[in-house]
């Protein structure tokens, strides 16, 4: 004779099953755990065995409080298992946030090597290797790159060297002063 069986007999053979017994899933899902990793086997004389994954012990010891607390159920065999935790994806984060650091991590009590500055990066400029050009009404950053460079191509090299100043290339006004770096 199987659980629900025994549940019928109790209810004076009647098949009212239905009517107010609640199997452990329902039960489990009214106390807020989700059961759709976890299998009920039920036996006589009103015994179940649960298999399956819950995500922490917590869980896992509720599940058979919970299931034994079940009028109908005489004995619990849990045999559910903790799940393996997933493993921890590093979001990026912005160059403003930096990260933080645990005294236990290698990176707070290591220092990360410095990286070699490769050969083709430019020299930075200087004040001694900068000329400034201050900017007069009909200018543009085209135009002074034509003069100063003899190619208005080179308006972005200007507009590097001043992004203290400039937000935009296309948005310059009289009276700056630019700072125009050697060609």
């Amino acid at each position: 004779m199987g659980f629900f069986d025994s549940i019928k007999n109790a209810l004076g053979g009647k098949d009212k099953s239905a009517e107010g017994i609640k199997g452990p899933s329902l039960v489990l899902k009214e106390a807020g755990i989700d059961p759709s990793g976890m299998d009920f086997s039920f036996g006589s004389e009103g015994s179940v065995t649960i298999t399956g994954q819950v995500r922490d012990q917590a869980t896992l010891e509720k599940v058979g409080k919970i299931v034994g607390d079940i009028p109908q159920i005489s004995t619990v065999n849990n045999e559910l298992v903790v799940a393996a935790p997933a493993p921890e994806v590093a979001e990026p984060q912005s160059a403003a946030e930096p990260a933080a650091e645990t005294a236990t991590s290698p990176a707070a009590t290591e220092k990360p090597p410095t990286p070699a500055v490769p050969d083709t990066q430019p020299a930075e400029a200087t004040a001694e290797t900068m000329e400034t050009y201050t900017v007069q009404p009909g200018d543009s950053l085209w135009k002074i790159a034509e003069a100063h460079y003899g190619s208005g191509n080179r308006y972005h090299a200007i507009f590097d060297a001043n992004r203290d100043i400039l937000d935009n290339p296309d948005l310059i006004k009289p009276g700056q002063v630019l700072k125009l770096p050697a060609a």
